[in-house]
């Protein structure tokens, strides 16, 4: 018996870790170390049964606290069983029946398998209470050292699962037939069995597809449709290979089957691997497949995403220039395409020059969503270098509502997380006085102050920090909605003092907005509280504008209350659209007790005010 073991010394120190170490280990310890597996290697050859059961109640009782105790431990387990397989499998199986720990029995099934495997299939069969795990190690173990029996065991144990790395492919390869048939039984079994029925015929798949791609195609749509998806995908992986153009055209098919087989949003892997196959050596070759061979729908952020990719490595290799890349993007037709531009890092690779150059044409070419995010992206990098000159650009941007969005992105940071309040008010000062108010408020939206008043992007924003800010706004539309949205936020945490400072305001529409804002970010928390202090308040504009809010907020818990509010209101505009929410929000709680309200209000109504109530909210 000599023979079988001396074999397998080496591979079984190699793989239980006594190898030479890397640089950082000293070389003498590693020789130590592989030393002392030799040495163990040794001894084991001599053991007798005795000697073995002795070693086993060392190893139960051993509980190694350093890395190289366990490594030495492995060694001595897995030496341990192979020893004891050639000399007595049958009793050393009785020996560890009661093991708690079960690799060591794992690894005796495994060994004994590899001498006498109908033996040992047939022990393990009475194994009770054994765990998942215990033969995944068993397979995992024969599966390397001998294809034939490891066959046999996974058709009768069906473990490890089949991942498709190099050992499946190899074991496949020697007997594809018997894992066909393996794979068919799987199925029988029911769909618990199925994921590992479809890995085993992606696995045959692959092989197939190494000698004809095309021919691998056909056959993986014959199969059931449980196990087809696997083999498909792995033929068009293959097929992309000389063919991608077929591949992907097969793929994004109006095809039936292929329908079925990868709905929208499945077939984003081979999609992208076949889009970087084609365009890695030129980028423009990939949007070019895209847009010749694409009859179906696309999933755009699955296919972006590769694309961007391509992109980023033609521009930084000076393949491509960023506007080609840019213009190249435009004409896909993929909305999302583009987005890794829309982060500030991507600019940052960019010399400064480069910046300047690549704002100026973004700036002359056509109007977009697109274009703008990506120039503010462009403008948040550049202001890091030379915030003068960035900013002095962007002021020169003729179109008003482009120059406010890419201001806007200068209130963040390079990485897109909003900055604190300081940083905040500094930007605003920099930013020329006619446009503050259409940056600061795309900024408020931009970081979602308002909708998201908890959120936690970056350092606390507090709307307090921007007051003073906001009362020097120049009188516009602009102004007033900037000063709802920072009031709004302001009013969830101290309402007292955004309406203080709010009554503070000369501007009466200032004011208006301030009491608007206040009130709603109030009103979300506490609308009664917020009811209660309005009260105090004299009929007038202001009033009319917290009203309004006031109504919005409370319809939802309060809708009769909410209706009786509204005829504190003086502006006819705005109380027509308090009266519609909160009717709304009543014939959906108490259609009844909506209906009489309305038809009590109706005959004291102006007509006109009348008419229009009725036909917003559906009612006549």
């Amino acid at each position: 018996m000599r023979h079988h073991f001396l074999w397998l010394l080496v591979p079984a120190a190699a793989w239980l870790g006594y190898r030479p170490h890397t640089a950082k280990t000293d070389p003498a310890d590693a020789a130590t170390k592989t030393s002392r597996a030799g040495e163990i290697a040794a001894g084991m050859e001599r053991a007798t049964t005795a000697d073995l059961e002795a070693e086993a109640a060392k190893l139960r009782g051993a509980t190694p606290d350093h890395p190289d105790e366990q490594l030495e431990r492995n060694t001595r387990s897995r030496l341990l069983c192979i020893r004891w397989a050639e000399l007595d499998p049958e009793g050393a199986w009785a020996r560890l029946q009661g093991e708690e720990n079960h690799d060591l029995r794992a690894q005796l099934t495994a060994e004994w398998a590899l001498r006498n495997p109908s033996a040992a299939f047939a022990a393990l069969d009475t194994w009770e209470g054994r765990e998942k795990g215990a033969l995944d190690l068993i397979g995992k173990e024969l599966i390397t050292r001998d294809p034939e029996i490891f066959a046999a065991y996974y058709a009768r144990y069906y473990m490890p699962y089949p991942d498709g790395g190099s050992a499946w492919l190899a074991v496949v390869e020697k007997n594809p037939a018997k894992f066909e048939e393996i794979a068919k039984a799987l199925l029988d079994e029911g769909r618990s069995s199925h994921s590992s029925a479809s890995a085993i015929y992606g696995v045959l798949a692959k092989l197939r597809a190494q000698k004809d791609a095309a021919g691998t195609l056909e056959w993986a749509m014959t199969l059931e449709p449980e196990v087809s998806k696997a083999a498909v995908a792995e033929a068009l992986k293959k097929m992309a290979e000389a063919h991608p153009a077929a591949a992907w055209k097969a793929l994004n098919s109006e095809d039936p089957r292929f329908k079925s087989l990868f709905p929208v949003g499945e077939n984003e892997m081979i999609s992208a691997a076949i889009l970087r196959l084609v365009g890695k050596d030129d980028p423009v070759a990939a949007f070019k497949l895209i847009k010749e061979n694409s009859t179906g729908d696309l999933y755009d952020l699955f296919v972006a995403e590769p694309l961007d990719g391509l992109l980023i490595g033609a521009i930084q290799a000076g393949k491509m220039d960023v506007m080609d890349a840019y213009r190249l993007a435009g004409e896909s037709g993929i909305g999302n395409h583009g987005y890794a531009m829309m982060n500030s890092s991507f600019w940052g690779k960019l010399p400064t020059a480069k910046l300047e150059e690549t704002a100026r044409a973004l700036a002359a070419e056509a109007g977009s969503d697109r274009r703008s995010v990506i120039l503010g992206a462009l403008l948040n990098e550049w202001k890091e270098r030379d915030e003068g000159s960035a900013i002095a650009f962007a002021s020169t941007l003729p179109n008003p509502a482009l120059r406010a969005e890419v201001y806007a992105r200068c209130f963040t940071t390079p990485e897109g997380s909003v900055a604190d309040s300081d940083y905040f008010a500094a930007t605003l000062h920099k930013i020329p006085t006619q446009d503050r108010a259409a940056a600061l408020l795309d900024a408020l939206n931009y970081v979602d102050l308002v909708r998201n008043p908890d959120a936690t992007h970056g350092p606390a924003m507090q709307p307090e920090a921007l007051a003073v800010d906001l009362s020097e706004l120049p009188p516009s539309e602009a102004a007033k909605k900037a000063v709802l949205s920072n009031s709004s936020r302001w009013g969830a945490s101290d309402p007292l003092s955004a309406l203080a400072w709010a009554d503070a305001q000369k501007d009466s529409e200032a004011k208006a907005a301030g009491y608007a804002g206040a009130v709603n970010g109030w009103a979300l928390h506490d609308p009664y509280a917020a009811a209660e202090w309005l009260a105090t308040k004299p009929a007038d504009r202001a009033r009319d504008a917290g009203t309004l809010y006031l109504v919005k907020r409370m319809a939802a818990s309060d809708a009769e209350g909410a209706w009786e509010w509204t005829a504190s209101m003086s502006d006819p505009t705005w109380r027509l659209e308090a009266r519609s929410e909160a009717m709304k929000a009543w014939l959906a709680d108490d259609p009844e007790a909506a209906r009489a309200a309305f038809k009590k209000i109706s005959p004291t109504l102006p007509k006109a005010e009348r008419s229009k109530l009725a036909e917003s909210i559906s009612l006549k």
